[in-house]
């Protein structure tokens, strides 16, 4: 039981970490460190071992990151609390499976290359977050969010090239870290200086990117537009959205509803 719970806590870090990063907390730089305890776990694990250290990082992971699940449960499939609960659980137990699937390909490439952690740690997060079905989609470049000039990149490769950014820089931290306890002690130049081009490379794209658009929305011809709540009642005969109201829009939106012109 002791060597289990030992087991247990570099996933376990890895995990809430994670969720920490994610949207609800936001404290996206966990992100670029959230997966490092799961590669130190990795380092000396069997494939079936690698299986479990993932699925249980994946069910922490969704354990702190998913407890709306319950709410949704209650109020929208009126279950019971406790039956709710249990739903909760299974989700995060299959939705977790992901890691599972990430830290078993992960482990498999590692035993069979040399290639360092940061190509190996973005090649297999991105086929995991390709491959596996997902109930309720969530991708771990979702944490970047915050930050403008590098999530323009998913013009490039969307979600996936996101969380692969991150998986790189995780992957160079577990270089760096792995290469204090090598014999050799040499630093991974080739890990960090990729890492530092790709993040150099993603905000030169996104500062580029952003530019442009808003050169673009500058030149661009303007027209007022009204987006009405469908929940609060509203219509082309309310205030404000008649064609004679101050500020009279050109197109009103409901959302469920006809768009109609109320020029």
């Amino acid at each position: 039981m002791l060597k289990l719970l030992r087991a247990a806590i570099l996933p376990t870090l890895s995990g809430v970490l994670y969720f920490l990063s994610w949207i609800g907390f936001g404290i996206w730089p966990l992100t670029f460190v959230c997966l490092v305890p799961l590669a130190w776990a990795l380092r000396r694990a069997s494939l079936k071992q690698a299986l479990a250290l993932g699925a249980w990082m994946g069910f922490v992971t969704h354990l702190g990151g998913y407890t709306w699940v319950i709410h949704l449960l209650t109020v929208f499939a009126f279950l019971p609390v406790a039956v709710a609960a249990i739903g909760y659980l299974l989700i995060c137990a299959g939705q977790g499976l992901l890691f599972a699937v990430f830290a078993f390909l992960l482990r498999y490439a590692w035993l069979r290359t040399r290639w360092p952690l940061a190509l190996l740690l973005p090649a297999a997060l991105g086929a995991a977050e390709f491959a596996y079905p997902l109930l309720f989609q969530s991708y771990t470049g979702v944490a970047l969010m915050p930050l403008r000039q590098v999530i323009q990149i998913a013009d490039l490769g969307g979600p996936l090239l996101l969380g692969m950014l991150v998986a790189m820089v995780n992957g160079a931290i577990a270089d760096l870290l792995l290469s204090r306890i090598a014999p050799q002690r040499r630093l991974p130049v080739v890990s960090l200086a990729s890492v530092a081009l790709a993040l150099i490379a993603a905000f030169v794209y996104g500062a580029w990117r952003i530019s442009r658009l808003e050169r673009s929305q500058r030149d661009a011809p303007h027209l007022m537009v009204g987006l009405a709540q469908p929940n609060v009642g509203a219509s082309p005969e309310s205030p404000g959205f008649g064609p004679d109201a101050p500020g009279a829009k050109r197109l009103a939106i409901f959302p469920r509803r006809r768009v109609g012109d109320l020029a």
